[in-house]
């Protein structure tokens, strides 16, 4: 059930690890917030400790590959990476408002998954801002979208009362091929069903990401590594994992519109590129929000 007022964490929760990209160690620390605060990412470990909003606005117009990439709006140069699992966390675990500092570029990885974040924020719980009445962004009517050019990735947006995510996955390989997942988001859902979902990637994929600079802190203990005929370093927590883990993703993502969303959002194909573009539509179809 929505609640009337803002909320914000109970308690701080913290935690430290590799990057999967930078490689470089980073320690994570979720603080409680303000009404109207809003998530905001905060550099500790440079001069002045730069802020940076969780917003569409601020995300890199860089090509995204494999993840999201938030830019301080004084200087570009100053960023957040692969943000997508807490924003996901915060999303799913209906958090309006914290601070995230950090200090580093990019948090910890993990396992791959959002699980260890889930679970330290359902630990640490969900306290209402009194006196703060929640705004969301609402989707009040029908509405499509598609991306141009490569691959054609699709959505559709339609009115809720509450927040149901569909993903379609649809890959050219025999082992992965499609997959259909749904889930209404709650906390604890998102902690027990969505979180706990790792990241994938094809085994012909990394030395490609490699040499883009990509993977520095991979390993076969952070990510699902998909070959020709099966999968290569783990088992699958569910059939459908890898689905789980996008329709993961497009959770965090969402939550660049600023406010928690309201509605049934359905997603072919998509991954962090193609998401950016729906929300800039979204944001233009929906200026009540």
């Amino acid at each position: 059930m929505l609640l009337d007022c803002q909320t914000t964490l109970a308690a701080p929760v913290s935690f430290h690890g590799c990057g999967l990209h930078s490689g470089l160690d980073c320690q994570v620390r979720i603080l409680p917030a303000p009404a109207d605060h809003r998530i905001r990412f905060v550099r500790t470990d440079l001069v002045e400790a730069p802020e940076i909003p969780a917003d569409i606005d601020a995300v890199s117009t860089e090509p995204m590959l494999r993840q999201t990439v938030l830019c301080s709006p004084d200087d570009p140069a100053v960023m957040v990476e692969t943000v997508e699992h807490i924003l996901a966390s915060l999303h799913g675990m209906g958090i309006d408002n914290a601070r995230v500092e950090m200090s580093g570029s990019e948090p910890p990885i993990g396992d791959g998954s959002a699980r260890e974040l889930a679970e330290l924020l359902l630990a640490a719980g969900v306290t209402p801002l009194a006196g703060a009445p929640r705004r969301t962004f609402a989707i009040t009517r029908p509405v499509v979208f598609s991306t141009n050019g490569g691959t054609r990735v699709e959505f559709s947006a339609w009115p809720s009362e509450k927040l149901t995510l569909t993903y379609f996955m649809e890959y050219d390989h025999p082992v992965i091929g499609s997959k259909v997942v749904s889930f209404e988001i709650e906390p604890e859902a998102f902690a027990s069903q969505i979180a706990p979902a790792r990241t994938f990637c094809l085994f012909q994929e990394v030395e490609y990401l490699r040499e883009k600079g990509l993977i520095k802190g991979g390993s076969a203990d952070n990510a699902i590594v998909v070959g020709d005929t099966g999968i290569l370093n783990t088992e699958l927590l569910w059939e459908d994992e890898m689905a789980r883990h996008k329709l993961l993703d497009l959770l965090g993502d969402l939550f660049l519109l600023g406010l928690p969303v309201r509605g049934h959002i359905q997603a072919w194909r998509s991954g962090h590129s193609a998401n950016a573009e729906f929300i800039q539509f979204l944001r233009k179809e929906f200026t009540q929000a």
